[in-house]
């Protein structure tokens, strides 16, 4: 925005840049405003760790993060892993790292900010193979909006910001490099 104005011989041009910031990320792998978490096996891990994407390999030096934040009851969530897993949620602080979330995020309104710049906008259903979207990946970022349920249950990779405005069950191979909003409930069954 800019602005002029003269009097007399005095000249003046005034100039100002406003920019909306980008909404504040959780430092966690998982936000969650629930406390109602089950955890089956062991095969599972949630890390906030930064990973190498290319390698598998941790960053050294770099920061970590809570391995899940709350609005819930940290302790609830903590009480439904047993001793064999607890190690498997990983992050800042002693494991299992699972704290408070010092914010409370309006997640409708993160996904209603940036559904309208979606590359991709999908109806929800099954992904199966055969029918995989191209969703980018670890080096191709997208904004990819999910309407409804999703099921995966394919090889589905994808990268950039998905948000999912359903319940989400993976009972595939599922690789997100990026940022998932969801609004529904997210379940992992079989080797997903």
């Amino acid at each position: 925005v800019s602005s002029e104005g003269s009097q007399r011989t005095a000249d003046r041009r005034i100039e100002i840049h406003a920019v909306k910031s980008p909404f504040t990320a959780p430092k966690a792998a998982i936000y969650t405003e629930s406390d109602d978490f089950q955890f089956n096996g062991t095969q599972f891990l949630v890390s906030g760790k930064d990973w190498d994407p290319a390698t598998g390999d941790t960053l050294v030096g770099s920061s970590e993060v809570d391995g899940i934040q709350t609005t819930g009851n940290p302790g609830t969530i903590a009480g439904a892993l047993n001793p064999m897993q607890e190690n498997n949620v990983e992050g800042d602080g002693p494991e299992p790292s699972i704290l408070s979330a010092p914010f409370d995020y309006d997640l409708q309104a993160m996904i209603d900010q940036y559904a309208p710049f979606a590359d991709d906008v999908h109806p929800g259903g099954t992904i199966a193979t055969g029918s995989i979207p191209d969703w980018g990946g670890y080096d191709d970022y997208r904004i990819v909006h999910v309407t409804n349920d999703l099921h995966i249950s394919g090889n589905v990779v994808g990268g950039g910001l998905l948000l999912l405005q359903g319940d989400l069950t993976v009972s595939g191979s599922f690789t997100w490099y990026g940022m998932v909003i969801n609004v529904g409930e997210i379940t992992f069954t079989g080797g997903g």
